[in-house]
């Protein structure tokens, strides 16, 4: 067996691991959104009994209020449920937050599953640097920068970008050279 073909053998079997570990991952994130999403429900079913108890903490000082969620990026949002609070209203944030969790945890498996796809063609491609993995990394580097974006902030997402840009141009390069070597033998 060549040099060439134990590293290939080398990168698979690493990839094989890379798999499992991110099928665990994705068993967990998938987990936490149904979690999530069923928390929610229970809170809006369960309202009325919330709204009391969490009453009682609230008029004594003991519920968080003020700003409850606050995130960067383009979605710049800053969740204030104090309005709902001196109304009696509780569970309606408690439920607004479980939903943005979900929506995380969702957004969240989308990337693992994207990744783990990427992983999978590799281990199935003859090379690395096959065109079908080219255009998955090119939409999965696309994907990461707009939810960073997004959810983090423009500065976090342009500096990922050029990162993954950078390394998208190495693999490139590497398929160049590949290529060379393939039609020398």
């Amino acid at each position: 067996m060549s040099e060439q073909n134990i590293r290939l053998e080398e990168i698979k079997k690493r990839c094989g691991t890379s798999r499992k570990v991110l099928k665990v991952f994705q068993i967990l994130i998938a987990v936490a959104a149904v979690i999530s999403l069923a928390g929610g429900i229970i809170v809006l079913s369960n309202a009325d009994r919330i709204n009391q108890a969490v009453a009682r903490d609230y008029a004594n000082g003991n519920f968080p209020s003020g700003e409850m969620f606050r995130s960067g990026g383009l979605v710049d949002m800053s969740l204030d449920f104090e309005g709902y609070f001196r109304e009696g209203n509780f569970a309606f944030p408690i439920f607004i937050m479980t939903m943005i969790g979900s929506a995380a945890a969702i957004i969240s498996l989308v990337i693992v599953i994207m990744i783990k796809n990427i992983i999978q063609t590799l281990i199935e491609e003859e090379t690395p640097f096959s065109e079908k993995i080219f255009k998955k990394l090119k939409v999965c580097f696309i994907v990461f920068t707009i939810v960073i974006i997004l959810f983090v902030g423009v500065g976090s997402g342009a500096v990922l970008g050029l990162l993954l840009w950078c390394i998208y141009s190495v693999l490139q390069y590497g398929a160049a050279l590949q290529a060379e070597v393939d039609e020398t033998l």
